[in-house]
């Protein structure tokens, strides 16, 4: 530093020329240090100007300053940023809001402020008062009294410094708050508390939920209750006490308390002839009372006077209570003593809910075996812990679809949600319809009484099992108090209840129908479970358990599996699914051609038929039901599109969708319906996951039109996002041969197959997914480590495609990586297109570099979405003479990513087009051409040759054109002459003769000759050396008058005819 310039602060720029890897999302602090006592630091700003040294910031391991060393602290990565989130339900009125959460990080103080504002003007919030705050999350209370005018409420958070500067503001959220419900026809009933030994009964806490809409002004409500012993100088009071959502005990506030007006007969009083005995009598609470949604009320009738005068009893001996006491866990603790006796009641709303039906899809009923109870599937436990999952062989149908003898299943339920014991105490839970089941139990739906829940058989053709549902329908209708009901069906469970519905002429019983996920025209995913296996969706939190080879096993005679396939409409409306480049197609199949592929790979051809005849009579008519509402996902990068086959190896095709049902299929005739997208959404969340639940109350609540934030009402957001920032980014990683794949993101977890045998998915939005020996890694865009395992010596491919909203960006590939055995490891730390692309090749196993690779191919945008394989031409003669010289002549062509890989071998010994060969024995001799170009996409054709004999024709004395007539009895010679392409004799064919008689232009039957020579041995000719010629002395004798057809079969394969006439 200049002289000049000591004692005074100069602004410098320090440069660290040391690269950093910095993660994203990550702040980072830097800890600028002078040596010595002769140097101070400061920020760059009179901000961030610091005394000595010290920042006053907490810096784990920070050092603090001291008399050598100086500190001063810089920030990268970030700015100061707020929060707030509210996970609440907003929607409803007087809602509780002391779970709001201010999240936030101070990236340039230690200390600070927040507060928080809330009104429904966004220009003048309401603001509370500061509150300190020392980490990162800060919960605030509102006073739901405070949230009460209907319409759209305003929050917002601020962060403040120590000096109550705004360091940053939060982005605002809204939420509405609308007019309470009208809840008329409210009853009141008895509770029913455990009964303790002795005349007390105690219940210590209050666990009988009411569900929902309990708000408005209820009016006139009425108790049965039983009274003994009333005297006129005795009376009753009620008392209200309230308990909102979470907590567990009721309120009794003093202002809830109400000496009220009970009307417990016409004239007051309870007539006297009664005393002694208890009798039940209507009291009517005449004080209007407004109840708020949401909130549990709890009606306590006291009984005031002497004890010998007046005791109060429920309304049935189930509910009666003993001398008044229960103990209740409730703010003032009611207990029966000398003056007061208490009953207690618990408001609760009439059977108004209209009954749900629940109906699930494949693989979401529990199938139990008939015979003993015990359940088969899933039994997670029993597949976790076995590879093979052997068990589920007991699944398997016969070839005609049904049951086997001794092997028949009981749906017995829905499957909620299944746990797995991993080790020790480590678990994991998978959800499936617990979420959605609970959703409504929490609203104060009762299961069997307006909530039904529908197994069914999912394995058998869906047309049988539509009585079954039919039984469900029956229940829940009469159920009802008007007659109808509302239907949540997914995915499969929507083509269940189309066909149900498909019967019925008037279907007003059904008031909504709401459909998630259902393929409607069926799904490619299908085809991979009936053709190379699939898990079906069945996966655990980052872990996938089922043995997709099982489920191949046991699906080829499941009817209910086969009626997923894509259907003729699905080809007719989104073109075929399967791509057959094998022997050099380029076929995409039709309907026909592509169940004639799964006939000629062994599938059953009869459940074909009966998938067939399931959709083509509906697949072109609506849900023949009033209101229809479709939930579908969208924008999952790994929903199967297409397969495209190649002679060497299997490709998948994303197309839109929820990651197992095609947007296509769930949009069938989407015209009929009211109709809601979720971005992002799986297959499983959209009816498992906060938006769609919420969406689903909305809709059976009667307001359709109020959509959750993450919800669209248009595909507009899957087919073409107007916002740019929100396109999807999807790397999708593949191998193929024999090796497995694996992937890591930069916090160690993994993707892939792990050493249990089940397939780790622990990757945030990660999927895996195995076709033969092609493995396929879906991941968002982004870093991640790729480990190419190889399990034995050969070769293998490697390719990274990315894709932005599913059209292919980029793709790199590295073709014929060789590996020497099973130690082989391949690493990639890929980055992206244009990053480091070194494939680090260790052959040994001992974890040193032996080989760098670098990519075959790195294509853009314009080329990453070749499919077509090369072309391969042959130009040479397909037969050919033996010990003939040919020239190898082929040619290869690819019109797009280019040639990459071209390699050629005739019987096995490689060679080039241009080479000439040497076929020196008959039969056939094959060049096979093995050709790739950059894109990856392999063909293979081979050009048969065939080498036979030259041979000479027949000699005399037959007659080439058959004009011979010969003597009946007597001896013909049948003589030929077989050369090479040479011109050499060839005396070591095998020949053999054989004669049919033609009568009236009609071939007969092929007959054996007979010979005049001893030196003939049956139908073979022998070779004549001295002629260099073979022969066969043909004896007529047994033979009759008229025209015969002589035939000489070679052992080249060839065969040669002459006609020949006998007379007397």
């Amino acid at each position: 530093m200049p002289v000049g310039e000591r004692d005074v602060f100069v602004e410098r720029t320090v440069t660290l020329d040391t690269p950093l890897a910095l993660t994203s999302g990550t702040g980072y602090v830097l800890n600028v240090r002078c040596p010595g006592g002769s140097c101070d630091l400061r920020g760059s700003s009179d901000v961030n100007a610091y005394p000595d040294g010290s920042l006053g910031r907490k810096v784990t391991g920070g050092v603090a300053a001291d008399d050598t060393v100086k500190d001063a602290y810089f920030v990268i990565g970030g700015e100061d940023e707020i929060e707030i989130t509210f996970p609440q339900d907003s929607s409803e009125p007087n809602t509780n809001f002391s779970n709001w959460e201010v999240n936030y990080e101070l990236l340039t103080q230690g200390s600070g402020k927040v507060r928080v504002g809330y009104g429904t003007d966004l220009n003048a919030l309401s603001l509370s008062d500061e509150v300190d705050v020392a980490n990162n999350v800060f919960s605030t209370a509102v006073p739901r009294e405070n949230i009460l005018t209907p319409g759209t409420w305003f929050a917002q958070a601020e962060l403040l410094d120590d000096n109550e500067n705004i360091l940053e503001t939060s982005p605002v959220i809204s939420f509405t708050a609308i007019e309470p419900p009208d809840t008329s026809g409210m009853q009141v009933v008895a509770i029913q508390p455990s009964q303790d030994s002795g005349s007390a009964a105690t219940h210590q806490y209050w666990d009988q939920s009411l569900g929902n809409n309990l708000s408005g002004v209820v009016d006139g409500i009425t108790f049965n209750t039983k009274f003994n012993n009333w005297v006129s100088n005795s009376s009753l009071s009620v008392q209200i006490c309230e308990r909102y959502d979470g907590q567990s005990v009721f309120h009794c506030a003093a202002e809830k308390t109400l000496a009220s007006k009970v009307i417990y007969s016409s004239t007051n009083q309870m007539p006297l002839s009664e005393q002694g005995v208890f009798v039940e009598r209507t009291v009517v609470f005449d004080n209007p009372v407004t109840l708020n949604d949401g909130v549990e009320y709890l009606f306590v009738i006291r009984c005031n006077g002497n004890a010998s005068n007046c005791s109060i009893k429920g309304s049935s001996d189930a509910d009666s209570y003993g001398d008044g006491s229960l103990a209740m866990g409730v703010n003032g603790n009611f207990v029966g003593d000398s003056v007061v006796k208490d009953a207690f009641f618990i408001l609760g709303s009439e059977s108004d809910l209209t009954p749900v039906i629940i109906v699930p899809g494949i693989m979401g009923s529990r199938l139990n075996r008939v015979s003993d109870g015990e359940e088969v599937w899933p039994d997670a436990q029993t597949m976790f812990d076995s590879e093979s999952d052997e068990h589920l062989d007991e699944l398997a149908l016969n070839i005609s679809g049904k049951e086997r003898a001794g092997k028949e299943m009981d749906p017995e339920s829905i499957i909620d949600s299944e746990e797995i014991v991993i080790a020790g105490p480590i678990s994991v839970e998978r959800i499936a319809y617990g979420n959605l089941i609970n959703n409504f139990i929490d609203q104060g739906y009762e299961e069997d009484v307006n909530l039904f829940l529908a197994p069914y058989d999912w394995r058998l053709d869906i047309h049988d099992e539509i009585n079954r549902f039919g039984g469900n329908v029956s229940e829940a209708v009469a159920s009802s108090p008007t007659g109808k009901i509302n239907i949540v069906a997914h995915s499969m469970g929507g083509l269940l209840v189309r066909e149900y519905l498909s019967n019925f002429s008037d279907t007003s019983f059904v008031d909504k129908l709401i459909i998630a996920g259902v393929p409607q025209l069926g799904a490619p995913k299908a085809f991979k479970a009936i053709m190379y296996g699939d898990n079906m969706g069945f996966v655990f939190p980052g872990r996938d358990i089922l043995n997709p080879e099982r489920i191949q096993t046991i699906s080829q005679d499941m009817p209910g599996v086969y009626e997923l396939l894509p259907s003729r409409r699905y080809v007719q409306v989104n073109g075929g699914y399967v791509h057959d480049f094998r022997s050099g197609g380029s076929d995409i199949l039709d309907y026909d051609e592509t169940e004639q592929l799964l006939e000629d790979n062994a599938k059953n051809s009869t459940i074909l038929g009966i998938a067939d005849g399931f959709h083509s009579p509906l697949d072109g008519k609506s849900f023949n039901a009033q209101n229809v509402y479709n939930i579908i996902g969208c924008e999952r990068g790994e929903t199967f599109g297409a397969f495209r086959i190649y002679d060497d190896k299997v490709e998948i095709t994303p197309v839109d969708g929820d990651g197992t049902v095609p947007l296509t299929s769930a949009i069938n005739l989407s015209s009929e319906y009211t109709n809601y997208f979720i971005p992002g959404s799986k297959h499983m969340g959209i009816i498992r996951d906060e938006e769609p639940l919420e969406l689903i109350n909305n809709i059976l609540g009667g307001n359709p039109d109020i959509v959750p934030d993450g919800v669209e009402t248009t595909n507009q957001e899957c087919f073409n996002p107007e916002d740019q920032s929100r396109v999807v980014e999807t790397l999708q990683v593949s191998t193929h041969s024999p090796v497995e794949l694996h992937v890591y993101d930069m916090a160690g977890n993994h993707l892939g197959p792990n050493v249990d045998g089940d397939i780790d998915l622990q990757i945030p939005g990660g999927d895996y997914e195995t076709i033969g020996h092609n493995n396929f890694a879906i991941l968002p865009n982004g870093n991640y480590e790729i480990v190419v395992d190889a399990t034995g010596a050969g070769e293998f491919d490697l390719e990274i495609e990315t894709y932005a909203d599913l059209v292919p960006e980029s793709k790199v590939t590295y073709i014929d990586v060789p590996v020497e055995s099973d130690a082989s490891v391949a690493t990639l730390d890929f980055s992206g297109a244009t990053g480091d692309l070194t494939l680090n090749l260790d052959s040994d196993g001992d974890e040193n570099t032996d080989e760098q690779i670098q990519p075959n191919a790195v294509l853009d945008s314009e080329t990453a979405g070749d499919i077509i394989p090369p072309e391969i031409v042959f130009d040479m003669p397909s037969e050919v003479i033996v010990n003939s010289q040919v020239v190898i002549d082929f040619a290869v062509t690819d019109d797009l990513s280019g040639i990459e890989v071209v390699e050629a071998d005739f019987d096995g010994t490689p060679v080039d087009t241009g080479d000439v060969v040497q076929i020196s024995s008959i039969g056939d001799h094959i060049l096979t051409v093995r050709a790739v170009d950059s894109a990856g996409n392999p063909r293979t054709e081979e050009f048969v040759f065939h080498a036979i004999y030259n041979f000479g024709g027949f000699m005399s004395p037959l007659i080439q054109d058959g004009s011979g007539i010969y003597k009946l009895g007597s001896t013909i010679p049948i003589k030929f002459q077989l050369v090479d392409a040479n011109g050499g004799h060839i005396s070591t064919a095998s020949a053999l003769l054989t004669m049919k008689k033609i009568s009236s232009g009609i071939v007969g039957d092929e007959e054996v000759p007979l010979s005049t020579s001893a030196a003939d041995t049956g139908n073979i000719f022998r070779y004549d050396y001295v002629a260099n010629q073979y022969i066969y002395n043909l004896s007529t004798k047994t033979m009759s008058i008229g025209t015969w057809q002589l035939k000489i079969a070679l052992g080249d394969t060839t065969s040669y005819e002459v006609e020949i006439s006998l007379k007397k």
